[in-house]
């Protein structure tokens, strides 16, 4: 009930922001939390499990009509959709498709995380044309086979076949993450949410850091933010970047 409660909030948010709630500046991308695991486009979905992805055609949307079927290992956590371009993350890799125009996904590349071992992570990924950035953190189990980075990373993939890992940053197990032009909003479990500017990917800054609460994921909106944690969600207003503010929070 309360994923149900978080949904309906948050599509009620962005509404009242603006009525088109595709990215104006990315044809046929969506605006979804980072660890989102249904996300349409065009007239097709696409929905990961724990261990597939697999696309539907919704020409009939009565009717759905599986497409598209493929495994893609283990512990598939998020999927993040740009353009015709898909992230996936898994437990260990961070995976790349390019939807063709018949829906059908191609895989560009597999990017591990070099933690094979380490079933703990957990991986949500936004990107922008040329950079894909990635929260690896510890998870709430202590059935880990050995310690978690917590880090975010930052991959160029100016070369989808090939991404190069060029810079990352230490932080208290990051969760969920959403991008808004230069602007990086990360959440981290147990300590709120941290805003970095990101306009020079070698050179990246932390300019807010809002703790006190739990965060899990984040949703930006043309200068709006909305924070969702395990028992609260958070709305930011972010218009000025230098003069970020609380604007209301609620329980659940």
């Amino acid at each position: 009930m309360k994923k149900v409660i978080i949904a309906l909030i948050a599509s009620l948010f962005f509404y009242s922001c603006d009525s088109n709630l595709s990215d104006s500046n990315t044809p046929n991308s969506v605006l979804s939390g980072s660890y989102a695991n249904m996300l349409t486009w065009n007239n097709f979905l696409y929905f990961i499990s724990d261990a597939e992805l697999i696309a539907y055609s919704l020409k009939d949307p009565a009717k759905p009509i599986e497409i598209f079927k493929e495994d893609l290992g283990f512990g598939i956590e998020s999927m993040f959709l740009r353009g015709d371009i898909l992230f996936i993350g898994s437990a260990t890799t961070l995976h790349i498709y390019r939807i063709g125009q018949d829906g059908i996904p191609a895989q560009m590349s597999t990017t591990a995380y070099n933690n094979f071992m380490d079933m703990c992570s957990r991986d949500p990924v936004v990107a922008n044309d040329s950079i894909a950035y990635v929260t690896l953190s510890s998870a709430e189990t202590n059935n880990c086979i050995r310690p978690v980075e917590n880090v975010l990373r930052l991959y160029d993939i100016n070369d989808l076949s090939d991404p190069i890992l060029i810079n990352d940053l230490l932080m208290e197990r990051p969760k969920g993450l959403g991008l808004d032009g230069d602007l990086l909003f990360v959440c981290e479990a147990n300590d709120g949410l941290k805003v970095i500017d990101v306009s020079k990917p070698l050179d990246i800054k932390l300019i807010h850091h809002f703790d006190g609460y739990r965060a899990f994921d984040v949703i930006p909106r043309s200068g709006h933010l909305l924070v969702v944690g395990p028992d609260s969600l958070y709305q930011y207003n972010y218009t000025d970047r230098d003069n970020m503010y609380l604007l209301s929070a609620m329980d659940l």
